[in-house]
């Protein structure tokens, strides 16, 4: 009797570690259970229709993005001229050449099927070195070729549609387009190939911009054919005029 007595004790005994481990095991799988759902929160697994809380981005954290945070239209420029390094780094921004790539010299701004099909022009009134004019850039000599002669600053802003920016600016940059150097591989398609190259190439000379110290606009707002005519009876077609000069 006394052994079976102390059999019993044991077996409650033993009957109340394993309650106890059950009580202790369902806490813990809980308590994973609620990290795990906490994980797929900061993870964002979100349902369709719910909102996910981004994390907070610090714009001065790289010089891009304080670049990119600071850049500003501006349409007012001091009288002060430009120099000719500033307005030859501008250029190179735009379709400037790079690196060699597989199917020959990459640009600043990408090319669909490298097609090239951008030309920038740049109208001078006020830069070191550069007599007034309208210039025709080349960037695989990474040279100027002059093809009107005499500042054009005010023509160029009358067929802008008198948009004074584009006159008080010592520089702007036209960004042009022969669209049959993409259409022609692409089709109807690449005329939207070639207006996305045009926004990378603007985007890049304000960046650009910023970084010297300089401010500008991008102007989308004139006359075709006017435009072409101040430039010298070009072919290609004006897609933007960005005036550049020294921040007011």
């Amino acid at each position: 009797m006394i052994g079976d007595e102390k059999f019993s004790n044991f077996s409650k005994f033993a009957l109340l570690l394993i309650v106890l481990a059950f009580i202790v095991g369902t806490f813990v799988f809980l308590a994973s259970e609620v990290d795990l759902l906490a994980e797929g929160e900061d993870s964002s697994q979100a349902d369709a229709g719910e909102d996910v809380v981004l994390p907070e981005i610090s714009p001065e954290e790289t010089e891009l993005e304080s670049l990119i945070y600071e850049r500003t239209s501006v349409r007012d420029f001091r009288d002060e001229e430009i120099s000719k390094e500033k307005a030859a780094r501008l250029l190179w921004s735009t379709v400037g050449i790079t690196v060699d790539g597989i199917s020959g010299p990459t640009r600043a701004a990408p090319s669909a099927g490298a097609t090239d099909p951008l030309v920038v022009y740049l109208s001078v009134s006020q830069v070191e070195d550069l007599s007034s004019g309208i210039y025709r850039y080349n960037p695989e000599e990474n040279k100027l070729t002059k093809v009107v002669s005499g500042d054009r600053s005010a023509e160029l802003a009358q067929a802008g549609l008198g948009q004074g920016a584009i006159g008080e600016a010592p520089l702007s940059l036209i960004i042009t387009a022969d669209f049959a150097r993409t259409t022609d591989r692409y089709g109807e398609r690449g005329e939207r190939y070639v207006k996305i190259e045009a926004g990378h190439a603007a985007q890049n000379a304000n960046l650009v911009a910023e970084s010297l110290g300089l401010g500008g606009v991008m102007i989308g707002a004139f006359n075709d054919q006017e435009v072409q005519q101040v430039l010298g009876d070009i072919s290609e077609e004006p897609l933007m005029i960005i005036p550049l000069g020294e921040k007011e």
